[in-house]
């Protein structure tokens, strides 16, 4: 009975997440994924492009770096629930998030989305109370759909993230 009802809770979730809103692009450029939506609710559209670091082995957890594709907003997601996580790109200084929820702080936001549009390697190292988890990833895909979703019109400014018009 509880897989029952724990089956019914996540098809009513994916459900109502489905007819909140409409995506309106996508884009893959192999671990990342670049996808704007509009909000049923609010009709106002969000594009965010996600790097996904997780690793196919088992038990070797699943996470995700989320940043939106205005520059404003950024953060690690996933599971098992995160302690600390630190981002580097390049050889630049690294961002640091603590918590569940790892949020960076918007100005770290505006100038994480500018390195990752100019920059070759990312590599995050995430702690949570099962373990290091340390990744790397090309960062050229961020580039190619961040220009792909503003090429198709989903991007206003005239510029690369990140960057003061």
């Amino acid at each position: 009975m509880r897989i029952f009802m724990f089956t019914l809770l996540l098809s009513v979730c994916a459900h109502s997440a489905q007819a909140a809103e409409k995506v309106t692009f996508s884009k893959k450029h192999g671990k990342w994924t670049g996808e704007c939506s509009i909000s049923n609710m609010t009709d106002k559209e969000t594009c965010k492009i996600i790097l996904d670091l997780s690793k196919k082995k088992p038990n070797a957890g699943h996470f995700s770096l989320v940043t939106f594709a205005d520059g404003i907003g950024s953060g690690l997601v996933g599971s098992p629930s995160i302690t600390i996580a630190q981002l580097r790109v390049d050889k630049n200084r690294a961002f640091v998030c603590q918590g569940r929820f790892c949020d960076f702080e918007v100005n770290e936001s505006v100038s994480l989305a500018s390195q990752l549009y100019t920059g070759k390697n990312v590599a995050v190292v995430i702690t949570t109370s099962e373990g290091v988890f340390d990744v790397e990833a090309d960062a050229s895909g961020y580039r190619s759909v961040y220009d792909a979703m503003k090429k198709a019109g989903h991007i206003k400014t005239p510029q690369q993230p990140g960057r003061d018009t």
